[in-house]
């Protein structure tokens, strides 16, 4: 049976969903061990009557997405549709020669205290940089699945800056698309309705109904195409 691939971030993983929930001693509640069938990879999957193949890592900045889709090239088929919804852009990761994926990023983001993420976003980080790295990565997968004559989508979670302006909210500034990018990127995005949904057990991430709604979405923008 033919499959969909699904590539993302916490936003794609499901985390905090009923099925994908780790409650910490302290009460403090993270993902779980494996992703959520809740979550709107395999709604979509399941619209669409393609098994779920959900490839997600919370916390994933989008050089780690890339990777991953790149490290499963050769897995795909003829037949399978490929879904990648990119992160924020102001994430970053270093990518460790590691099969294990849980020891393949050193993940540094804007929320993270330890003394490398507080060096990157001081001294190296700046938003046209991240902005390009995001175009040649978007770009260089659309070109290298199209070769492989693919059926691929790509999304992202957010195109505008985040409300507040604050660094921790992960994208200080807007995503632009370069004039060379050709990637036809969906029009949905997931923070353009999520805050009319309640929260996930974390209080953070989207719940279950908007999950649905997401995969409701990305299914008739796929169908209009």
């Amino acid at each position: 049976m033919a499959k969909l691939w699904a590539f993302g971030c916490s936003m794609t993983y499901g985390t905090a969903l009923p099925d994908c929930k780790k409650i910490h001693p302290s009460g403090h509640i993270t993902h779980g061990h494996y992703p959520s069938k809740l979550a709107w990879p395999t709604k979509l999957a399941n619209s669409l009557k393609l098994d779920c193949i959900n490839k997600a890592i919370p916390g994933s900045s989008n050089k780690a997405i890339w990777h991953q889709v790149t490290k499963h090239i050769d897995n795909f088929e003829n037949d399978d549709k490929i879904f990648i919804l990119w992160s924020y852009k102001d994430r970053y990761a270093v990518i460790h020669n590691q099969k294990n994926p849980d020891k393949m990023y050193t993940h540094i983001g804007p929320w993270q205290h330890d003394k490398k993420s507080r060096y990157y976003y001081k001294h190296l980080h700046n938003d046209f940089e991240v902005n390009v790295d995001l175009n040649l990565r978007q770009s260089h997968l659309h070109h290298l699945l199209k070769e492989k004559g693919l059926q691929s989508y790509q999304l992202i979670c957010r195109r505008d800056a985040n409300i507040h302006g604050k660094r921790k909210s992960d994208q200080a500034g807007r995503y632009i698309q370069e004039p060379w990018n050709q990637v036809k990127m969906l029009d949905t995005e997931f923070d353009t309705f999520r805050h009319e949904f309640a929260k996930a057990e974390d209080g953070l991430h989207p719940d279950e109904h908007c999950h649905t709604y997401m995969a409701k979405l990305i299914y008739d923008e796929i169908n209009t195409l």
